[in-house]
């Protein structure tokens, strides 16, 4: 079972001194932090905040022109070491000869219409076309991934005022008609020792079918769906009769987003969780923002993530702040800082507090649809990791205690 990303926000951190580069701290992981200037955004806006949208990391190939061969496309898929998988495409068709690639390069003896792999191994992880051909000419499918790990939550912990009133969770999904849980948690947190919980935590989810809101979960008429949801994905307890919301809810499209505030206009600590409760193996969680407000010095965000399978997974992480104001935000961060931290332990692996510009990065960033940062000397942040199985937390803070509006995100690459 997934564990809660809970334990991800951690309460004490090694002091950390300012720097302009970027730090790697522990050891036995490749880690790159560089900086760019992205492509075109992909990402959408609504009136409440800042929320993901992003390009689906090129797994969603761009609109082609159909020349009557693909009825449907191949699809992506999350595999097991040692299970048995098969890609395949519907043709519209004639007799027509068909070429697999992976990665680009022609697979030989893969000159079928359908590619089977009897035993998954690491080495069978990658992107897979299909070129079919006959005499009016080819046309090669959308890319299909086989991946062996996956993001199976994510959650952001944040402080909650009258000066920072919300905390926006956008997530993009590659696949649709996937489903979610999603928990806004104040009073829950009191069984961690967490005495500032906020009394009455409000979610509201929009995009979905239908959009929805909840305060006291256990009252909802879904409350026992949710309490086995929660169970089944490794979510801990909530206490029934508790104020804390929760929401099991299938998802229009691929992007969506949530919301969590103070039915009161409170203040106190909250923690807004995302679980991928959608069996399919053909849907994944591929990118998950947050945007929330430093209001005080000691506050900090706390993105917690679970990376489940049984591969090392790249992720790009970002802390914007200065670059938020491209957006029409005024009152941004004007200097995060984000450390990636080992979930348990709590040692810090990595930090940055101002990209530089880089080609890695900036490779990084097209991949992803990442929205462009301000300029290669801004002070927003950003990390290129690779990581093993296992649970994280990117945690955002202001240098010097600097205060303002944040987004933290957090994309899986190809």
């Amino acid at each position: 079972m997934t564990p809660s990303p809970y334990c991800l926000a951690q309460t004490k951190l090694p002091a950390v001194a300012a720097r302009g580069a970027d730090e790697a701290v522990g050891g036995g992981l490749a880690f790159r932090a560089q900086g760019r200037r992205a492509g075109p955004s992909g990402w959408s806006f609504l009136r409440r905040g800042l929320v993901a949208g992003a390009t689906l990391l090129g797994l969603a190939a761009p609109a082609r022109a159909q020349s009557g061969h693909f009825r449907t496309q191949p699809q992506s898929q999350f595999v097991q070491i040692g299970q048995t998988v098969t890609l395949s495409a519907t043709l519209g068709g004639g007799q027509p000869t068909f070429q697999w690639q992976k990665n680009g390069a022609p697979l030989p003896g893969a000159t079928t219409g359908s590619l089977t792999v009897t035993v998954a191994s690491a080495a069978d992880a990658g992107s897979y076309t299909l070129v079919v051909s006959d005499r009016a000419g080819s046309e090669t499918s959308a890319p299909a991934l086989l991946y062996l790990s996956r993001l199976a939550n994510f959650s952001v912990r944040a402080t909650l005022s009258p000066a920072a009133p919300s905390v926006t969770l956008g997530h993009g999904i590659v696949g649709r008609g996937s489903v979610v849980l999603l928990r806004a948690i104040g009073p829950g947190l009191g069984q961690f020792g967490v005495r500032d919980g906020l009394a009455d935590p409000r979610l509201t989810v929009l995009r979905t079918l239908p959009a929805s809101s909840n305060s006291g979960w256990s009252a909802a008429p879904d409350a026992a769906r949710v309490a086995d949801e929660a169970r089944r994905l490794g979510a801990f307890a909530l206490a029934a009769g508790s104020a804390d919301a929760a929401l099991y809810s299938a998802v229009e499209g691929t992007v969506f987003s949530a919301e969590a505030v103070s039915a009161s206009n409170a203040t106190g600590a909250v923690l807004l969780e995302l679980y991928h409760a959608d069996p399919a193996p053909t849907n994944r969680l591929v990118n998950v923002s947050a945007r929330a407000r430093l209001g005080a010095r000691d506050d900090r965000i706390a993105a917690g993530f679970v990376l489940a399978g049984q591969a090392r997974t790249t992720l790009l992480i970002r802390a914007v702040g200065p670059s938020l104001a491209a957006f029409g935000l005024s009152g941004a961060l004007a200097a995060p800082r984000l450390e990636l931290i080992r979930a348990g332990s709590g040692e810090v692996l990595v930090r940055n507090d101002q990209w530089a510009g880089g080609a890695e990065l900036r490779a990084a960033f097209a991949a992803a649809g990442a929205f462009p940062l301000a300029a290669a000397d801004s002070k927003d942040a950003a990390l290129l990791v690779t990581l093993e199985p296992g649970a994280y937390s990117a945690q955002l803070t202001g240098v010097d205690g600097a205060l303002g509006d944040a987004l933290v995100e957090l994309y899986v690459l190809p």
